[in-house]
């Protein structure tokens, strides 16, 4: 039992990044059993919504000491608030949950293109066709339930964003979102 005034900055930071991840597998288990639910898109400034996706996904890459080279320019697209961070969140934890530590994760959005590239592990060849598929894991480097990026096709095929990506195993992985 914790006891006011023993709680530690690191235990805190623990608590905090734990809480974060059920979040994140609340709002993904949430989407895929109510997405039948249709959310009116708004025209929103997709620059915001991704500042607030890093921020959040800051304190875990902080703890892999994983820094971030953001170029972000102000990118105006009809779609949920909401969708959109789900769209990025599970973009960008999945980079810092498959980079080793000390590295570097690379995001931009320029001329209508989201992109993130990562210095991690990569993805197989041969699992690269397989990746978009609910509940496929392409290795079990890091924990997880193989929907995130289920979930990521599933937006930008709702809201026709070009999804591409390049991969090379333990050379890191890039995802280009056509807006």
């Amino acid at each position: 039992v914790l006891k006011q005034g023993e709680c530690t900055e690191k235990t805190l930071k623990n608590i905090s990044i734990s809480t974060k991840q059920l979040y994140d597998i609340y709002r993904s288990l949430t989407y895929l059993n109510f997405s039948s639910k249709k959310e009116i898109p708004e025209i929103i400034d997709l620059k915001e919504v991704l500042e607030k996706s890093i921020a959040y996904y800051s304190g875990l890459a902080q703890i892999k000491s994983i820094d971030f080279n953001i170029e972000l320019e102000e990118t105006f697209f009809a779609i949920p608030e909401s969708q959109a961070s789900l769209l990025f969140g599970n973009l960008i934890g999945n980079a810092i949950k498959y980079s080793p530590p000390k590295t570097e994760i690379d995001i931009s959005l320029k001329n209508n293109v989201f992109i993130i590239k990562d210095r991690g592990i990569g993805i197989e060849p041969s699992q690269q066709k397989e990746i978009f598929k609910k509940f496929t894991r392409g290795t079990s480097y890091s924990g997880g339930f193989g929907i995130g990026l289920n979930i990521v096709k599933s937006i930008c095929n709702e809201y026709e964003i070009k999804i591409e990506f390049d991969s090379v195993p333990d050379k890191g992985t890039e995802f280009r979102l056509h807006l």
